[in-house]
């Protein structure tokens, strides 16, 4: 397997000891080509079992990266940051489903057992985050068997911006018919 002949690979040890043990010390890397950063990447990850967050140039790169990552570590460990607007000059227009990613992202950060490595680019770190703190008071959580009133979800799911549709098929909706209330 191509991780292990990386992790036979000299240089590797020694940046591995880099970034477990802190040493202030920049590491500058040559030569990759490809599919071969993310490889090194998931190698090193893999080695160091601690979050890590991967900045590159721009979406696109930050996708090919994403992909490449998850085709060597699967879904469980790798996950997107990405902006939460449709396109960057239009700050009105919101992706949906960015901010759901970007929540899944802040949710798993708290979870120290369960490291992982997040792959993010500068327009989408420069937006405002919500606090732990006030993602946690903004959470509607329902549990099974509980008996709750519809006119209060719906009060929720309004209070919250969510769009009412008559099906639900991508995030930020809800559809409510009779007793049954659909929320992406």
């Amino acid at each position: 397997m191509l991780r292990e002949i990386f992790n036979k690979h000299p240089h590797i040890n020694k940046i591995i000891n880099v970034l477990k043990h802190g040493e202030k010390q920049n590491i500058q890397l040559k030569g990759l080509t490809g599919s071969s950063s993310g490889l090194l990447a998931a190698t090193l990850c893999l080695q160091i079992e601690k979050p890590s967050l991967f900045i590159l140039n721009d979406k696109e790169e930050a996708a090919y990266f994403f992909d490449d990552l998850v085709n060597i570590l699967g879904n469980e460990k790798v996950l997107f940051f990405p902006s939460s607007y449709k396109r960057h000059i239009d700050f009105e227009n919101t992706d949906n489903t960015g901010l759901v990613s970007r929540t899944e992202v802040l949710n798993k950060s708290g979870e120290p057992q369960n490291y992982s490595l997040a792959v993010s680019y500068p327009e989408a770190l420069i937006e405002r985050v919500i606090t732990k703190s006030n993602l946690q008071n903004n959470t509607l959580k329902l549990h099974v068997g509980e008996k709750v009133s519809l006119e209060f979800v719906l009060e929720v799911m309004f209070e919250y911006e969510f769009d009412r549709s008559d099906f639900v098929y991508e995030p930020g909706q809800f559809a409510a018919r009779g007793s049954i209330i659909d929320v992406f």
